[in-house]
């Protein structure tokens, strides 16, 4: 059996060597900086290494559009609203993204989040790719309902760019279809809400 004493020292160690790992620059006003070992800090690139970045991440993303769309459904927070929970507010294992949540504002009513897997009778299977983006950037429905600006964010969507939005659709159409009916909004009478 090892010494536990042995152990932790060790374990101090490496933890001081990760730490003196770090590269550190010094710049010309004096104050410390840690610099990303794995690309050049943006804020030290001039205009054009910083259009050759982002023209570089454009390409990676258009080479994998589905991939590129998964990133920005977990970076944006969409599971975290389209997904069903327990009474212990865990999500439910196999309910990713199908919707279920139910967001109370008042006094506007209830607005259940909708079901975004591919599933033709409960989720976006029937929809078109235009309807899908027309939902994320506009707030309206495949029906016609129009969404509320909260809690589904479509005024702060609209800005992304036609790209980012094909990746979107291309990642709902390439996850499996979940049944999950979720019901429909209850609107708060017609004067609180014009």
């Amino acid at each position: 059996m090892r010494n536990p004493i042995a152990a932790i020292a060790a374990a101090c160690l490496l933890l001081v060597a990760i730490g003196l790992a770090r590269v550190r620059a010094q710049p010309p006003h004096g104050k410390q900086v840690y610099v990303s070992l794995a690309r050049k800090p943006l804020w030290s690139m001039n205009a054009a290494e910083v259009a050759a970045f982002y023209a570089e991440r454009g390409a990676d993303a258009k080479k994998n559009p589905v991939a590129r769309g998964q990133y920005l459904v977990d970076t944006v927070g969409c599971v975290l609203c389209h997904s069903s929970y327990d009474d212990q507010k865990r999500m439910i294992p196999g309910k990713r993204l199908a919707g279920g949540l139910r967001i109370r504002i008042e006094p506007y009513g209830d607005f259940p989040a909708g079901n975004l897997t591919p599933d033709k009778d409960t989720g976006l299977g029937n929809w078109s790719d235009a309807e899908i983006t027309r939902a994320i950037t506009q707030g309206i429905l495949k029906d016609g309902t129009r969404l509320l600006p909260f809690p589904m964010d479509w005024a702060s969507f609209s800005t992304m760019t036609p790209g980012d939005l094909d990746a979107i659709v291309a990642y709902l159409r390439s996850i499996p279809p979940i049944a999950n009916r979720v019901p429909r909004p209850t609107w708060a009478p017609f004067p609180l809400y014009l």
